[in-house]
């Protein structure tokens, strides 16, 4: 393995024969409850809005500000594990995330919907954050891609399953039901966690956190997470906006919304199987082909979403596949380049991702307001070429670094 990407990635021949511990899977349940959380109100945002006699740019601030809360959760939760059983975390984390669908559920203002969905995210991000490095840190070294991969499949599942199904919900019998049903599947989760996740054996030599942040000083790791920040813009932009997007420019029916995002929450279960299958032996092959996909897919739908509602759809299943191709790569390049700072790395990681999920719907809804429901697709052409480029940049970055190593 070249230092294009660092040597703790899984060995391509043995990944095959190496299996992926139970626990990992019984987090990914977890994982599928936060997911839920994290992008259910894309099929809501109508009706919230309406609830609440607010507008939809306003309404999306119920995404931004989850994810500002995610950055929160995460980093707290990082600085929490070094003193702290992460067991313990994780299912404190589960439990207010439950918490925080019980208050959104019986939410009387704006203001208190968005107290719940910040109780919530500081919830989700410390699950995503302490589950990575626990997923890490109980499997083996050739298999760490795929346990990453099994709990990003725990999101797809998310977006497959409970996205659309919330909205269906939310659609016959209100918003505020599809919130406790988030509720009760979260204590389900804290049910798993606690029935069936270890404590993780500590590691008597894990670095402290001075060493931790010392790795925080390559420029290889910024440019990393940039690169996850801009993705991830361009992926929530759209995605938070969808609803509107279909019923007011592609002129389907509300009740197609949810069949389409089963068909992106389709296109994103392929996509991570795909990234991750081939992610190990061609990285950047596999970065390029996501982040390029993706841009030609906003592009696509920022042209046709007015002339066909089904092209559309089709195309918001592309973008779900060609978004989560790029989500092995990206996760595996932080792990790899920090494996001296699994606690923050990870936080710093969830953080990134948070950035473009706080930026998209912020971006998207001014855009919105500047040329209409077609603006958050043009946020996601924009900030999918800079991903590219700072893809583009990293990859140098390596070669730069390769032609400096002393030859042994």
């Amino acid at each position: 393995m070249s230092s294009t990407y660092p040597s703790s990635l899984p060995s391509p021949g043995r990944t095959g024969r190496i299996a992926v511990p139970p626990a990992v899977t019984i987090m990914a349940v977890g994982v599928f409850a936060a997911g839920t959380s994290e992008f259910m109100p894309s099929g809501l945002l109508p009706a919230i809005a309406r609830d609440f006699a607010i507008d939809i740019p306003h309404a999306g601030l119920t995404v931004s500000i989850f994810a500002i809360g995610m950055v929160i959760g995460g980093l707290l939760s990082a600085l929490a594990t070094t003193r702290w059983s992460q067991r313990s975390l994780l299912l404190s984390a589960i439990v207010t995330l439950a918490i925080g669908h019980v208050i959104g559920a019986l939410a009387s203002s704006f203001e208190g919907l968005l107290v719940s969905r910040l109780v919530s995210a500081l919830a989700t991000g410390a699950f995503w954050t302490i589950a990575a490095v626990v997923a890490v840190t109980i499997t083996p070294e050739g298999a760490r891609a795929r346990a990453l991969a099994r709990l990003v499949g725990g999101m797809t599942l998310a977006n497959i399953i409970g996205v659309p199904l919330g909205t269906a919900i939310g659609q016959d019998h209100g918003w505020r039901i599809t919130f406790w049903a988030v509720a009760v599947i979260a204590s389900l989760a804290a049910c798993a966690v606690y029935a069936r996740v270890p404590e993780p054996p500590r590691n008597a030599h894990a670095p402290g956190l001075r060493r931790e942040l010392r790795t925080f000083a390559q420029g290889r790791l910024w440019l990393a997470y940039a690169t996850i920040a801009c993705f991830q813009t361009a992926y929530m932009g759209l995605l938070s906006y969808a609803a509107p997007l279909l019923t007011e420019v592609a002129r389907l029916p509300s009740s197609a919304v949810p069949l389409v995002l089963t068909g992106f929450g389709i296109g994103s279960f392929i996509g991570i199987h795909l990234g991750a299958r081939v992610a190990d032996r061609r990285p950047w092959r596999t970065l390029a082909t996501g982040l390029g996909g993706l841009t030609l897919t906003m592009a696509a739908i920022a042209v046709l979403a007015p002339v066909s509602g089904l092209l559309t759809a089709a195309l918001m299943l592309m973008a779900g596949v060609v978004s989560y191709i790029s989500s092995a790569p990206l996760n595996a390049r932080v792990f790899g380049l920090a494996a001296d700072a699994p606690n923050l790395a990870s936080a710093a990681n969830v953080s990134a991702f948070n950035v473009g999920n706080a930026a998209g719907p912020l971006l998207g809804g001014w855009a919105i307001h500047q040329v209409g429901y077609t603006g958050p697709a043009l946020v996601g052409v924009a900030s999918g070429l800079l991903a590219l480029g700072l893809m583009a940049c990293s990859r140098r970055a390596d070669r730069r670094r390769l032609m400096l190593l002393p030859i042994r």
